[in-house]
């Protein structure tokens, strides 16, 4: 009996699954091809159609084609009672950005160790190259 009771259940999840993407079907076929990607979902709370979208430069759009949106839907269920479109902008998470840790200051025997080096160092090039290195690394210990 209780399987029964769940299957039941399921079926009318999957039902109500269904009329929710033939109702997001019919409004963005009612929309310009440039706005259908960007129609995350629609519902019914009545007297209204809700869309949601993505993008909030959307909505001016949306609710200029409102009376289009509404032909549509009124067509495929003549039984529902809508008069307004109502448009809700999606918050979509934010990517996280990385945090950059600043690199931690060498060392006294460090500094030390590269000032001898540098003292070694016969080309011009690298000579001046560890020159920098040095010069930015006791900026950075002080």
């Amino acid at each position: 009996m209780k399987l029964l009771r769940e299957h039941t259940q399921f079926q009318h999840l999957l039902e109500q699954a269904e009329q929710y993407e033939a109702l997001l079907n019919v409004v963005r076929e009612a929309l310009p091809e440039a706005f259908r990607q960007h129609i995350m979902g629609a519902t019914l709370r009545s007297p209204a159609l809700i869309i949601q979208i993505e993008h909030p430069h959307l909505a001016t759009q949306l609710r200029l084609s409102e009376q289009a949106l509404l032909q549509a839907v009124l067509t495929h269920w003549p039984h529902l009672k809508l008069n307004q479109v109502k448009v809700r902008l999606l918050q979509l998470p934010k990517p996280q950005r990385s945090v950059m840790h600043q690199p931690s200051a060498p060392g006294k025997a460090t500094l030390q160790q590269l000032k001898s080096l540098e003292k070694e160092v016969t080309q011009e090039k690298l000579k001046q190259s560890l020159q920098r290195l040095i010069h930015t690394l006791e900026k950075r210990s002080s």
